[in-house]
């Protein structure tokens, strides 16, 4: 056996005592309900104070930040310019080529939308008309194969990195129950990629409340999964739904101590009573599904 291959077996093993969680999670919801803001601000808490937050912008998230000069403190922004893009990225930092080999954390606003572009571009090599034309079976497979190829590239940097994931949210029917069940918006043909790697996936929603006078947003995220909602935590501590506080701050703690794993099976809440139907074969989040 060579030498270099025992090096690089050294290299890979550490004790378990030793080794430090990186958090990689996953927050989806409808469009101005908080995800950036949320994300930022988990960020700027948990990115060592000696390194730098990369936010990887898909389509101007980044000026919700406006309103948050805290939030904007050692983060640098990086336009997306294609699927190939974040590839590139990774290989940078782990050459620790200048510029790229101090980040602590990256921020990915949001990879749906990526997604959806990147098929585009598929459409467009293919000289399909998009006003015409519905994307074909093998435009789907070059899409799935690309991202899927992207997805293993980025958490290359599990171990190294905190990654953030933001993206919309969909609402598709169960084919044989015929429920509607709200889930990420990507693609399903990944199969568990990114559900395996992440930490928690978790939807945020914003209500109006008029209970202080004035009417304001409540924000929520729901962390572990229901009849009609797709989530997942292996966070202890993490209550069904909590609000963006409680969860920023469960996860700060949750970084520095670490429980056991809290997946929980799924359960009814009190607004799904009224919609009836067999959700014994409820799909667990299985990957992207493509916005069209």
């Amino acid at each position: 056996m060579k030498q270099s291959e025992i090096d690089a077996l050294n290299e890979s093993i550490e004790a378990l005592d030793r080794s430090k969680v990186k958090f990689k999670g996953l927050t989806y919801g409808e469009s101005g309900v908080g995800k950036t803001i949320l994300n930022l601000d988990l960020a700027q808490r948990i990115t060592p104070p000696d390194k730098r937050i990369l936010y990887v912008d898909t389509g101007e998230g980044w000026v919700s930040a406006l309103n948050h000069p805290q939030l904007k403190k050692r983060v640098q922004r990086m336009v997306y310019k294609g699927m190939k893009q974040f590839s590139v990225l990774v290989q940078a930092i782990q050459e620790d080529v200048p510029g790229f080999d101090d980040y602590g954390s990256i921020i990915f606003d949001e990879f749906s939308t990526s997604a959806k572009k990147f098929l585009h571009v598929v459409l467009d090599a293919n000289q399909v008309d998009r006003m015409k034309e519905a994307p074909e079976f093998k435009h789907w497979g070059i899409m799935s194969r690309n991202i899927e190829s992207t997805v293993w590239d980025l958490l290359k940097l599990k171990e190294t990195h905190h990654l953030f994931f933001i993206a919309h949210e969909r609402v598709r029917e169960n084919k044989r129950t015929k429920i509607e069940i709200t889930r990420p918006a990507f693609m399903d043909s990944i199969e568990g990629t990114v559900k395996n790697d992440m930490h928690v996936v978790a939807r945020m929603t914003a209500s109006v409340s008029n209970a202080t006078g004035a009417p304001q947003y409540v924000r929520d995220l729901q962390c572990h999964p229901t009849k009609m909602v797709i989530a997942k935590s292996r966070i202890g501590g993490l209550d069904i739904k909590v609000s963006p506080s409680k969860f920023t701050q469960r996860i700060v703690e949750w970084m520095d101590s670490g429980e056991l794993v809290d997946e929980q099976e799924v359960v009814e809440l009190a607004e799904e009573q009224t919609v009836t139907g067999d959700f014994s074969d409820q799909s667990d989040f299985t990957g992207f599904e493509s916005e069209d």
